[in-house]
């Protein structure tokens, strides 16, 4: 169980590269609600069944609301400029060192367990589980692959899934630190995840109607602007 929680882990990084880097809005979107359905499950122990489910159910409902939303989206918009290959190193560089960063923390907090004061919120840290490991590095990895197209947006709909990926970070860290996943955190986070896909759809159905699509810049706009010379007849400065 311990093995298969963590390859879960693995694969929620996974998803939150394909919702940066891969080219297909769609496909993007099935990254982040596979991450975040995935994340759920990263968690030992499990939090009650109705608590799982709800859980579960709010990255379904993000997931499908944006599907939709998506129904005129071009098959290829503006992605993460370091590409899959790229997204995926840093991807890893991020979960690794989230990994050691948790195997540090928990021998700290052990240590300071024996000195007679118990860190008791991240028992599952201070006794070396895995799980709690793979949960910190995964939210280590979240992070990084955010950081780009939250900092320097190129395309509304990556903007929004970093934003998810942040939310899903902040969930395994929870989870990490708390050792599990306490029921009423586990349905918040699933109303949060099902707000924010709803947000979204949104914003991108708005989006989808304008000239430039799920664009924030117009790269031809901007080297039209930019690029003229003096006195060319084009220039929208000139009569």
């Amino acid at each position: 169980m311990t093995a298969l929680l963590v390859v879960l882990a693995i694969a929620v990084a996974a998803g939150g590269v394909v919702a940066v880097a891969a080219p297909n809005p769609r496909h993007a979107v099935l990254g982040a609600a596979g991450a975040a359905f995935a994340a759920a499950f990263v968690s030992d122990p499990l939090p009650d069944p109705a608590a799982l489910i709800a859980r579960a159910s709010g990255a379904v409902l993000a997931g499908w609301l944006l599907w939709v939303a998506l129904r005129d989206a071009p098959r290829a918009t503006d992605r993460s400029a370091l590409g899959l290959p790229g997204s995926a190193a840093v991807a890893m560089v991020g979960l690794v060192a989230g990994w050691f960063a948790a195997l540090t923390l928990g021998d700290q907090l052990a240590a300071t367990g024996q000195g007679g004061t118990s860190a008791i919120a991240a028992a599952a840290l201070a006794a070396g589980s895995p799980v709690a490991a793979a949960a910190l590095g995964t939210s280590f990895a979240l992070i990084v692959l955010a950081v780009s197209p939250v900092l320097v947006p190129r395309d509304g709909l990556r903007m929004g899934l970093a934003a998810m990926l942040v939310l899903i970070a902040a969930e395994l860290a929870v989870t990490a630190i708390g050792g599990g996943t306490d029921d009423g955190a586990a349905i918040a986070f699933g109303v949060l995840i099902a707000g924010t896909g709803a947000s979204l759809a949104a914003i991108v159905s708005v989006m989808l109607r304008q000239p430039a699509g799920l664009a924030l810049r117009d790269p031809q706009g901007y080297e039209l602007a930019t690029h003229r010379t003096p006195g060319d007849p084009t220039r929208a400065d000139e009569p």
